[in-house]
């Protein structure tokens, strides 16, 4: 039995884990206002609901990574020790650099897909520690009206079930030996599955690798994947680092349990905003990559014209050198940002899809730094100090119709009581000054002095 509460019964099996490592360590359980799944891994490691250490996602990708070597590619990775003590107890930024610098070799000519939203930082994370000739592209919710994806499959028991893939950066998929696709957990494999399938049939790949920190698939499920290999005669090797099964019940009814979501109003456009409003929050410009400006099609159903970062997401494909050459950027850019910090508590903020750079980012600015990202997924929040609830992980959430698409919800968890005076928000392209100020005026409520949009345009 593990973290069960008023609404919740959880049963747990752990059946391998790698190195040793826990539940605690990696995830605990939230209930998801979904009817198709009623229950969330929150992950403890990727900063996607809980805000984390900007190393540990870091570290726990290139974790993966390490297990990837030794199971699919067949040689330890000679720094695991060092690794897993960087783990343990979190290094200084000059041994953390070190263990940064240091990378992995393939053998193949290997194409990473991380899956939107929740893993395109863990994916990016883990192609960032090879080298070779690799690539990274990560699925996307994005609906981009003159575009048409190379690839695209479902999701099943998501909220957002459409997942698509835009590799327009990227050379012809087929010249890519084997892919490997990353997630933060499967639990039946099946969106994995069908983005398989989809590869084969259109780029004739016969190498997969399945990448997650937790895999909770069930006997049938494992031989959904054994039937595959042996229907399309490819290989599918799975690696996580928890394995175990997992029983859930929901106790109550969803609309009996409480919900401690505040709804912002959203302000009308162009609404003008208080003057001395404008000091609770700043935007600082950064220049990172070419811009791609994509019409793209809303919740709303509305087309509006978005600029994407062209390649150093992954959104469109990036190939290694190219990642090599935007992580020195970066690099340096967190410097001048922690120069630029006035608390000793920061949080640094991702923006749903965006992750990888901003938390990549934050790990260079400095100590008293989290990273958190904003995400779709809507979440329960339960803040008791006593009974079963107490140790519920996501106490509050702040929920807000995005700057972009007013039909999409947006949620960012456990904002209040965490002692953050000043916040680091990253997005891929600027928003009206109507939402930056009602944003700043709601987390200023949460005791939080500043707010810093960082915006890559």
């Amino acid at each position: 039995m593990k973290q069960n509460n008023d609404y919740l019964n959880v049963k747990i099996q752990i059946e391998e884990s790698r190195w040793n490592f826990t539940e605690e360590e990696l995830f605990s359980l939230a209930i998801r206002k979904n009817k198709k799944r009623h229950f969330l891994f929150a992950s403890t490691v990727i900063g996607k609901y809980l805000a984390v250490h900007p190393y540990r996602p870091l570290l726990i990708s290139k974790l993966l990574a390490a297990a990837y070597c030794e199971e699919v590619e067949g040689k330890a990775a000679t720094e695991l020790t060092t690794l897993l003590k960087a783990w343990k107890q979190l290094p200084d930024a000059k041994a953390f650099e070190e263990i940064k610098m240091q990378k992995f070799d393939l053998n193949e000519k290997t194409l990473f897909i991380g899956f939107a939203e929740t893993a395109t930082g863990l994916g990016h994370g883990v192609f960032s520690t090879f080298n070779g000739p690799c690539a990274y592209l990560h699925t996307t919710r994005a609906h981009l009206v003159d575009e048409v994806p190379e690839l695209i499959f479902r999701e099943e028991h998501s909220h957002a079930v459409g997942h698509n893939c835009f590799a327009r950066e990227l050379p012809d998929m087929a010249t890519f030996e084997s892919v490997v696709l990353i997630d933060d957990e499967i639990t039946t494999g099946n969106t994995a599955l069908n983005l398989i399938k989809v590869l084969h049939q259109e780029a004739g790949i016969q190498s997969f690798a399945v990448l997650s920190l937790l895999d909770w698939r069930e006997e049938q499920h494992i031989r959904n994947f054994e039937a595959l290999e042996e229907a399309l005669g490819i290989r599918i090797q799975c690696v996580c680092l928890l394995k175990g099964q997992i029983e859930t019940e929901l106790l109550k009814e969803m609309d009996e349990i409480k919900l401690n979501n505040e709804e912002v109003d959203w302000p009308v456009k162009d609404q003008e905003h208080k003057a001395e409003q404008e000091t609770f929050y700043e935007t600082l410009h950064f220049e990172l990559d070419q811009k791609v400006i994509l019409k793209t099609l809303g919740q709303d159903q509305k087309v509006r014209k978005l600029a994407y970062l062209r390649k150093a997401t992954g959104r469109f494909g990036l190939l290694n050198q190219e990642n090599v050459a935007f992580e020195n950027q970066l690099k340096a850019l967190g410097e001048q940002l922690g120069a630029v910090r006035q608390s000793k508590q920061t949080l640094c903020l991702g923006t749903e899809e965006f992750i990888y750079i901003p938390c990549l980012t934050a790990s260079y600015m400095g100590e008293g730094v989290r990273f958190a990202c904003s995400a779709r997924s809507p979440i329960v929040t339960i803040d008791q100090s006593k009974g079963p609830n107490s140790n519920y992980a996501l106490k509050e959430a702040l929920s807000y119709p995005s700057p972009e698409d007013l039909d999409l919800s947006i949620y960012l968890y456990n904002m209040a009581s965490q002692g953050y005076e000043e916040v680091f928000w990253f997005m891929e392209r600027d928003v009206e000054e109507a939402f930056k100020a009602e944003i700043s005026a709601r987390l200023r409520k949460r005791a939080i002095k500043k707010v810093y949009f960082i915006v890559f345009d």
